[in-house]
């Protein structure tokens, strides 16, 4: 739900960590996508049946980025056995106002981020959870190395 974005703001500043991975669901995705960034946009309702307001942040940056490099990331996932490509941007709804907040409150500090969407559909959706969760660990790994 869109309120819980205070929530995470609110955590992340009262007890930031060492590093941060932020999953979502992308069911139209075949592949695990490594999120390059987060824009300071936001539409459609969530379950509560709220409407955003139109940005994350009034007067926030128009976007934010991966600091970590998305290249490595997907390598480590992909050396894991599991498909995986950069993505451009986590969107316009939840996951990405969630990335944009995470990226927001850690701006200027040395905590790696990143929002990886996972397959809703084809191959890689179909992989045994195992599978999946080494190439989250390595990608985590390489994350906290950046």
């Amino acid at each position: 739900e869109w309120r819980a974005l205070e929530t995470l703001r609110a955590r992340l500043a009262a007890q930031p960590p060492d590093g941060l991975l932020m999953l979502g669901i992308a069911g139209r995705r075949r592949a695990v996508h490594v999120e390059t960034r987060a824009v300071n946009q936001a539409r459609g309702l969530d379950a509560a049946r709220c409407r955003p307001a139109r940005r994350i942040t009034a007067g926030g940056v128009p976007q934010r980025r991966l600091r970590a490099s998305a290249p490595a990331l997907v390598q480590a996932v992909r050396q894991a056995g599991v498909d995986a490509a950069p993505s451009r941007d986590a969107g316009r709804y939840l996951c990405n106002a969630a990335y944009y907040v995470a990226l927001e409150s850690i701006s200027g500090r040395a905590i790696p981020v990143v929002f990886v969407h996972l397959p809703g559909r084809g191959r890689t959706a179909r992989q045994p959870v195992p599978r999946i969760l080494v190439a989250l660990s390595a990608l985590l790994r390489t994350l906290m190395r950046a």
